[in-house]
């Protein structure tokens, strides 16, 4: 029996690339997100308590932002 491999199984059952797939569930959310306004309140939210030792982690924004370079859009708020 052969052994499959990964990009042979992506070819076979042609699935989407998963990462890509985040990407655009997380844009289209932002989007729904901006659309909402100030009735949302979905961004407007500060964490409570104390931050974790080390580097801080990119914020749910940041990663909106860097999608958005990639795709082309640059900065936009």
């Amino acid at each position: 029996m052969e052994k499959l491999h990964k990009e042979k199984l992506n070819v076979l059952y042609s699935s989407p690339n998963i990462v890509q797939m985040i990407k655009s569930r997380r844009m289209r959310w932002a989007g729904h997100a901006a659309r909402m306004g100030e009735r949302g309140g979905v961004l407007m939210g500060k964490p409570v308590g104390e931050r974790p030792l080390g580097r801080p982690r990119r914020s749910w924004e940041d990663n909106i932002n860097m999608n958005l370079q990639e795709v082309g859009f640059g900065d936009v708020d």
